[in-house]
């Protein structure tokens, strides 16, 4: 139905969860408007970003009793990852430095809706594959409902002791209105791409940026095609950053690497 998606604003402006799903009649919806028929707006991609954008959708799922969702997945697909990818909140880190015993992180909540729930920010000290060994100064509360869309905070973490220089850091989030979620590795992930198994995004130097290796700032199919050059001993092959190409950091380049960084690739 035309501007329905409007009536839902009112709940997210009161902190509350919008939640969607497809209605059944999508072929219909997907062909040309006929009278008398169920829908009365096409469907378009831009269509279904509007629903979801407009009224800052948590959450959309796909109908389990008709074939429509089936058609609608299969047909649809590309727009629909593209929206589940922006639902809800995104805690992404846009920068996180370190001076001495101090770290001062930025975070920015690039999904549509705030956290409906307390969480509880932390810096750690870990081993390499993630696994927390003490923390770094106090958690950082964000209360529920206060880190809306679009918003970037400040966040400052201080030591209190001897720190080695070649310490592991990462940034965790915890559910702390979850009981269940007690002693646990972290219930919320970060929306950066170095997110590990344990939920912990670990902090990597300035110039690193795992699977970077033309030092370009972001990664990409270059950087794939270029590591393939070197491996392959392509005369005049240069790589500008070989340590963002140790995806497995065995201290080496090899056939591995090159395959972490296309799946990586295959996820964005």
């Amino acid at each position: 139905m035309p501007n329905v998606e409007w009536s839902l604003l009112p709940a997210y402006r009161a902190n509350m969860p919008v939640v969607g799903e497809n209605y059944w009649p999508y072929a219909w919806m997907r062909d040309t408007v006929r009278e008398n028929e169920y829908s009365l707006v096409n469907w378009t991609p831009q269509r279904f970003r509007e629903t979801i954008e407009i009224p800052h959708m948590s959450v959309f799922a796909l109908d389990q009793d008709s074939h429509c969702s089936y058609e609608f997945y299969q047909e649809q697909k590309a727009v629909i990852d593209e929206m589940c990818n922006k639902m809800g909140y995104n805690f992404t880190v846009t920068s996180a430095v370190r001076y001495g015993n101090k770290l001062v992180v930025r975070i920015k909540n690039t999904g549509l809706a705030p956290a409906f729930f307390h969480i509880d920010l932390c810096a750690e000290i870990t081993d390499a594959d993630g696994n927390k060994l003490r923390s770094f100064g106090r958690p950082v509360r964000i209360e529920k409902g206060t880190f809306r869309d679009d918003t970037e905070k400040s966040f400052l973490f201080e030591y209190d002791g001897t720190l080695d220089e070649n310490a592991v850091l990462c940034l965790a989030m915890y559910d702390s209105d979850n009981p269940l979620a007690a002693g646990k590795n972290p219930t919320v992930r970060f929306d950066n791409r170095n997110t590990l198994a344990t939920n912990r995004l670990k902090l990597v130097p300035a110039g690193t940026l795992p699977g970077d290796v033309n030092a370009d700032g972001s990664v990409s199919i270059a950087d794939a095609v270029l590591l393939q050059k070197w491996l392959l001993a392509v005369p005049d092959t240069v790589l500008p950053n070989w340590k963002a190409g140790d995806m497995n950091e065995d201290n080496r380049l090899d056939a591995d690497d090159l395959s972490v960084i296309k799946r990586a690739l295959l996820k964005l």
